[in-house]
């Protein structure tokens, strides 16, 4: 015989209620999320086993009374294993467990088997006039357990607390209140289940053990206050909730077992239906976010793009600015070759003309191919012709080359190899551009001291470093230096450059399958360019150069 006690049944009904569409409703939102299915599975436990406590009081036949608490027992092993599998999941989509965690499963599961037999409860010891039992014989298989169920708990917690102190900012706040809720919920849960039944032998108060979820229902709804759910969706769910709530009452209400039968089919189909429609709602929501992501993209590269203008604009200022100075020069020593003025000049002046107007054309020159290279790096037309070559001579070369312009600054320029060959696939003629770029950039931001080169093979890659001892990098700078038109504010006045240099190397090294990047302590500490290129890099630059 069953006593249901309506307004008891009305309290667990709706808690059980709003539970299980909230669990739905974050499966259905992504199936393939571990967490989601995690959060789905405690969910499902937790509505068992609020329904078996409730039952355990309500039927008034002692041995089924007493299986019933048996079965609680058997979920509460459960439901700390889900509480545990849900914070080790949380928050990740996707999750390959260890080696351990079937084993963890397995001894679970054994336990629970073992809740089910007379090695945790023997026997009945006493029963309240209405039939149900409301006092029991322990066996001491209540200690393992007990054990197990305060092992998964504080296990599940720990989770959560290192994950806490992982995060930061506004996560972090969240993570602590969950952490706090959850400590709330469990301490209730463990007075409900087992000081109360166990300790003091009192069982009455099992039915109320939904209370305890109260805290996990007020942490939801700050979770939706913080704008972790959507609106919509949440609207969405209070209206199921509210359309299966009705029909619950009225089951509650029914005047026989016909018309209550019809109000639980009523409430399935609406289930169904509701559940239908939140994924309908989610859908849309999820499209009007994925839009809103799109807009918010196309406004970022609208704005780089604009700043990239800007900065195009201003570098063509000062291109033409730099290819005027040079030209001038150029322009003014031709007239006076020109007009006869430098007739009867000492021949010692004439080659410090022609130097000076070598190095202004020059100066043009590489201005004009960087410009050159970098449109064809923006059309994707630049091309490589690759070569098998051995890259110590031609850097031995450019050392031996720029030797003169280091010298005119006192500059100690040296040049180290591992070894004499070491054979790569490579254009040599860009990447020859690239190492002369950083030399000439390393004696230019050096103004005494020194400039190292090298070449050395580690672990199946060719390391090119170009070390000095001058200006050292700003961290603003540091981010942003391998990009188009950059250059170091505080630099910009003393020395002259496009700004493109470093960019191009960077396309040029990673079209080898390398890699560029730089190191250093700080200003006026010295840098190191390095260049890393995979000896067996033939897929990738048979791939460029086609």
């Amino acid at each position: 015989m069953i006593n249901f006690g309506n307004i008891e049944l009305f309290v667990l009904g709706i808690m059980a209620l709003a539970i299980a569409i909230l669990g739905f409703s974050v499966l259905f939102n992504d199936k393939k999320s571990a967490s989601n299915r995690a959060f789905f599975l405690f969910s499902m436990v937790t509505v068992s086993w609020g329904i078996a406590n409730y039952l355990q009081v309500r039927i008034t036949v002692p041995d089924i009374s007493f299986m019933l608490i048996r079965f609680v027992i058997f979920l509460g092993t459960w439901h700390a294993f889900a509480l545990f599998n849900l914070f080790f999941v949380f928050p990740k989509k996707e999750l390959v467990f260890p080696k351990w965690y079937p084993w963890l499963t397995g001894g679970v599961a054994m336990i629970s088997l073992m809740t089910l037999t007379p090695a945790v409860f023997s026997s009945i010891k006493a029963t309240a006039p209405e039939g149900y039992v409301t006092a029991i014989n322990v066996s001491p298989g209540v200690t393992v357990f007990l054990l197990v169920v305060a092992m998964l708990i504080i296990s599940g917690i720990t989770f959560l607390i290192q994950k806490t102190r992982k995060a930061s900012g506004a996560e972090k706040e969240q993570f602590r209140l969950v952490l706090i809720g959850t400590v709330i919920t469990f301490a209730l849960l463990i007075a409900f289940n087992i000081v109360l039944p166990i300790v003091l032998e009192r069982v009455k108060q099992l039915p109320y053990t939904i209370i305890s979820l109260v805290p996990f229902v007020g942490f939801v709804f700050y979770a939706i206050q913080r704008g972790l759910l959507n609106i919509k969706v949440i609207a969405a769910e209070m209206l199921l909730f509210a359309m299966v709530a009705i029909p619950t009452i009225e089951v509650l209400l029914a005047r026989n077992a016909t018309e209550a039968t019809l109000r639980i089919l009523l409430i399935l189909v609406l289930l169904v239906v509701g559940i239908v429609f939140i994924r309908s709602v989610r859908r849309e929501v999820e499209q009007k976010e994925k839009l809103q992501k799109l807009s918010e993209e196309l406004e970022a590269v609208n704005e780089e793009l604009k700043r990239t203008e800007k900065l195009k604009a201003e570098f063509f200022s000062f291109a033409a600015h730099q290819v005027k100075s040079p030209m001038a020069v150029i322009k003014g020593y031709a007239t006076l070759i020109g007009d006869g003025t430098l007739a009867g000049v000492p021949q010692e002046k004439i080659v410090e003309i022609a130097k000076k107007i070598s190095t202004a054309a020059s100066r043009t020159l590489a201005m004009v191919n960087n410009l050159l290279d970098m449109r064809k790096i923006e059309e994707g037309r630049m091309v490589y012709s690759f070569e098998q070559i051995n890259v110590v001579p031609p850097i031995r070369t450019i050392v031996a080359d720029l030797e003169t312009l280091a010298k005119d600054k006192s500059l100690a320029l040296t040049f180290e190899a591992s070894q004499e060959e070491v054979v790569l696939n490579m254009d040599i003629q860009k990447f020859t551009q690239v190492i002369q770029n950083l030399i000439d950039n390393a004696v230019k931001y050096t103004e005494a001291g020194w400039v190292k080169v090298s070449v050395s093979l580690n672990d199946g890659k060719v390391l090119f470093t170009v070390s000095d001892s001058g200006r050292g990098i700003s961290k603003d700078f540091a981010a942003k230096m391998f990009s188009q038109f950059a250059r170091d504010p505080a630099l910009a006045q003393d020395t002259k450059g496009t700004g493109l240099g470093l960019f191009i190397a960077k396309q040029i090294v990673e079209a080898h399958g390398g890699k560029i990047w730089a190191s250093s302590e700080g200003e006026g500490a010295g840098s190191t360019f390095s260049v890393e290129i995979p000896l067996d890099n033939k897929a990738v630059t048979e791939k460029m150069g086609s």
